[in-house]
């Protein structure tokens, strides 16, 4: 099932352009991590509104594939009150002419840099969790910033604080999102973009295994039913092997969903370790 999804997806992505928004406090390197990719500063959709002038959009191609980069005003923004950037951002996804705009994916940059977590900044993290709702969490790439700005030590323990914490990042790492470190802003912009088209067939296995539960325990639920009201000893031990037929059933997507689980885990302890040998080769 896996490989048909993958195939899939990439050729629905070879068809189509990424839209990739990027969101995060006022000062924490959207611009800068848009211009790495385009190489300069213009929008596209010269025909935007009044209503979305605080809507930046670059465009670049990375491996052939278009992408449009939208660079959103953070939830810390003096001028606009949170109401208004809400509506902003939606009002660009709906487009000038109704069309709706699937992004592929979300960016959420955050400075290392920052000792502790102001009240700004965790005012950022639940107003972006509640744009993007916990389901949609698995096109969430989470980046921190200003590595340069820290020593390893600093960093990895802030970076830990922020991945196991559920107020911080937390809750979002449990319902899908990953971490990507920037400490070659040259290098890594271009990966993290990227990465997008590649973890999407990964995220639609992870959709239909959840699928697949919550259809099992439908299922499951009306068999315990009709198994508890049936007299006739032939037919309820038809219904009983059902029954455990399910059961087992219901057990292995389980476990396939904790396999996934423990990859990104691990995959998030690789990143840690990675961060501390390359931050303390940079350093010497």
């Amino acid at each position: 099932m896996s490989d048909f999804l993958y195939s899939m997806a990439q050729q629905e992505l070879s068809t189509q352009i990424k839209y990739v928004a990027v969101m995060g406090m006022t000062g924490v390197g959207k611009t800068t991590f848009i211009t790495t990719l385009t190489g300069d500063s213009l929008t596209v959709g010269h025909g935007l509104s009044s209503c979305t002038k605080n809507i930046n959009v670059a465009e670049t191609f990375i491996n052939g594939q278009r992408v449009h980069l939208i660079d959103t005003p953070g939830f810390d923004d003096t001028d606009l009150s949170d109401t208004e950037i809400l509506k902003t951002i939606a009002t660009y996804l709906q487009g000038e002419e109704g069309a709706n705009i699937q992004l592929t994916g979300l960016l959420y940059l955050h400075r290392i840099s920052d000792v502790r977590m102001q009240g700004s900044a965790l005012k950022n993290i639940r107003m972006f969790r509640s744009l993007i709702g916990e389901n949609n969490m698995a096109n969430v790439v989470l980046v921190t910033t200003r590595w340069d700005s820290v020593t390893r030590d600093e960093g990895v323990s802030r970076l830990r604080e922020l991945l196991e914490k559920d107020k911080f990042w937390g809750g979002m790492i449990a319902a899908g999102a990953r971490h990507e470190a920037l400490l070659n802003v040259e290098v890594d912009c271009q990966r993290i973009v990227q990465k997008f088209g590649a973890n999407r067939a990964g995220q639609v296995v992870s959709a239909e295994l959840r699928k697949m539960e919550q259809q099992h325990a439908e299922e499951i639920a009306e068999l315990k039913e009709t198994l508890r009201v049936e007299k006739d000893s032939e037919i309820a031990h038809q219904l009983r092997a059902a029954y455990e037929e399910m059961m087992q059933k219901q057990e292995r997507i389980a476990e396939e969903q904790k396999r996934l689980h423990q990859a990104e885990m691990r995959q998030l302890q690789h990143q840690i370790r990675n961060l501390k040998h390359t931050h303390h080769s940079s350093l010497m």
